[in-house]
């Protein structure tokens, strides 16, 4: 079997000689499927099936009970392993949400700060205000970029890997 056989049972459309709409995107995926006769490739969301692969994954391949077995366990095995990136993807999410509520929060009373030092200098809660403010910019403005794995602030020096990223918040949750 070749790929302009395989792709339209996997449900795609094909839409000329080398082109075909991708079944993995979400939204709009028309022709994004570049294909020869043995590879595929999605160019949005990189999907790369070969003929092989993609036999398999629509359980053409032998009625052979151990190829069965073989792959509902690699099968189980790519599950567990999504699990746990999920996880960890929803764990670094709320993490970067709690700290950009936290900074937004600061800068947003900073701001109102600064307003009521024009017109009262003297006052000493916008002060204080401000100082809070520029003491944990720094602190929080490090830990976005350390879980974006950037280093887009001035106070981070280099900024993580999602592979450091991944091992501290396997150690955090062990």
């Amino acid at each position: 079997m070749t790929m302009s056989d395989l792709l339209p049972r996997a449900g795609s459309i094909l839409r000329g000689r080398n082109r075909a709409d991708c079944v993995r995107c979400e939204g709009h995926s028309r022709g994004t499927l570049s294909y020869t006769d043995e590879v595929a490739h999605c160019h949005r969301c990189g999907w790369s099936p070969n003929v092989r692969t993609l036999s398999r994954e629509l359980g053409l391949l032998s009625d052979d009970p151990e190829s069965r077995q073989r792959f509902a366990t690699e099968q189980l095995e790519r599950n567990r392993k999504q699990l746990v990136i999920d996880s960890f993807e929803q764990w670094r999410d709320g993490e970067l949400k709690r700290i950009t509520e936290q900074y937004r929060e600061l800068s947003r009373k900073a701001h109102i700060a600064k307003t009521a030092l024009a017109y009262f200098p003297e006052w000493e809660k916008p002060w204080n205000i401000l100082a809070e403010f520029y003491h944990a910019e720094a602190r929080l403005s490090r830990q976005m970029d350390f879980l974006m794995c950037a280093t887009a602030s001035p106070w981070l020096a280099t900024g993580a890997t999602i592979s450091e990223l991944f091992g501290l918040w396997q150690k955090k949750a062990a």
